[in-house]
């Protein structure tokens, strides 16, 4: 239930930038400037959502059964082990 609330919490801002975002590439699409929309659409999407995707994969330690796994046998997890 935490991590729900806090995923509503994290994403609602993003929803009425993408509400503008759509309303403005429907207008450009309507009076005949598609390139603009379709390449912010997609291929740029893509990408950024790629590089999200590959910044989380490196940079979020490793999870055993749910909790941050110790890759190097000293009891710490990678948080601990930074001093963070």
């Amino acid at each position: 239930m935490e991590y729900g609330t806090l995923l509503i919490r994290l994403l609602t801002p993003f929803y009425v930038v993408n509400c503008v975002s759509r309303s403005y590439g429907g207008t450009l699409c309507g009076i005949g400037q598609t390139w603009i929309p379709i390449v912010k659409t997609f291929p740029l999407g893509w990408f950024i959502c790629s590089a999200g995707v590959y910044l989380y994969y490196w940079f979020t330690p490793p999870l055993r059964n749910g909790v941050p796994a110790d890759t190097h046998g000293d009891g710490l997890t990678t948080i601990e082990r930074s001093g963070r």
